[in-house]
C-alpha cells in the first residue's frame, strides 16, 4: 500500500486503535515507528495517574478530553487492560510500563495535559518493602529513560524523600507547568535544590 495511503488512514483513527494496528506485523510496526510525531493522531490526554500499588503492582490511570479512562495494570510477568490479561513472558513489566506504554502514550500527545501525579497506594494500611523498592525504580526509570519531557499543567507528587520529588519534577516540561503539588510521607520537605528548577520557577502556584 502506499506510504500516502497508509498515513491517511492512520490520521483518520484513533491513537488507541494505532496502537493496535502496530501489534498485528512488523511492517506496520516498523511504518508506525518510523511516522513523525505530526502524522499521528492525538491522544487528547487530560490526566495521567502512575500509582504503586500493595503486591508490586503499577497502576495507570489514563483520562482523556472525551471523558473516557483507561486504566492499565502491570505486575511481575503480566499486563492487565480492559480485562485482558497479556503474558509478558521474560520481559520487565517496568520496561515494558515506562519504556514501551508510556512513551507511546506521551508521543501522541499534542498539547498539555491537566494533570500528572505519581505516588502510591494511599489506601493501603502498609506497603512492604519491595513495594516501596518498585516505587523507587519507578522513578529511576522516569529519570533515566525518558526520552521527552511530560507536558502538563498541574504536577503532584507523593514521595518519600526530596531526591524523589527532585527527579520527578525534572520529567516535566517547563512551558506548560502552572501548579506544582508536593506531598511528602513522613519527612520534612525542602526546596533548596527544587527552588532551583526551572519547572519551580515557571508555576504560579504550589501545594505543599
Amino acid at each position: 500500500m502506499p506510504v500516502v495511503v497508509m498515513e491517511n488512514i492512520i490520521g483518520l483513527l484513533d491513537f488507541r486503535s494505532v496502537l493496535t494496528l502496530r501489534q498485528v506485523c512488523r511492517d506496520f510496526w516498523n511504518f508506525i515507528d518510523d511516522l513523525k510525531d505530526s502524522k499521528l493522531p492525538d491522544s487528547k490526554l487530560k490526566g495521567l495517574t502512575l500509582t504503586v500499588r500493595k503486591g508490586r503492582k503499577l497502576e495507570f490511570k489514563i483520562e482523556y478530553f472525551d471523558g473516557s479512562i483507561d486504566i492499565i495494570e502491570y505486575m511481575e510477568n503480566s499486563r492487565t487492560y480492559k480485562e485482558k490479561i497479556t503474558n509478558l513472558e521474560n520481559s520487565n513489566f517496568l520496561d515494558v510500563a515506562i519504556q514501551n506504554d508510556l512513551k507511546w502514550i506521551l508521543k501522541f500527545q499534542r498539547g498539555s495535559s491537566d494533570l500528572f501525579e505519581i505516588g502510591m497506594d494511599l489506601q493501603a494500611v502498609y506497603l512492604r518493602p519491595e513495594d516501596e523498592q518498585l516505587y523507587q525504580d519507578v522513578i529511576e526509570q522516569l529519570s533515566n529513560c525518558m526520552n521527552r519531557k511530560i507536558k502538563t499543567k498541574k504536577l503532584q507528587i507523593w514521595a518519600n524523600k526530596n531526591s524523589e520529588f527532585l527527579s520527578i519534577i525534572q520529567i516535566v516540561d517547563p512551558k506548560f507547568v502552572v501548579e506544582l503539588n508536593f506531598r511528602p510521607r513522613f519527612f520534612a520537605f525542602e526546596t533548596d535544590e527544587i527552588s532551583k528548577t526551572e519547572q519551580w520557577k515557571m508555576a504560579k502556584v504550589f501545594g505543599f
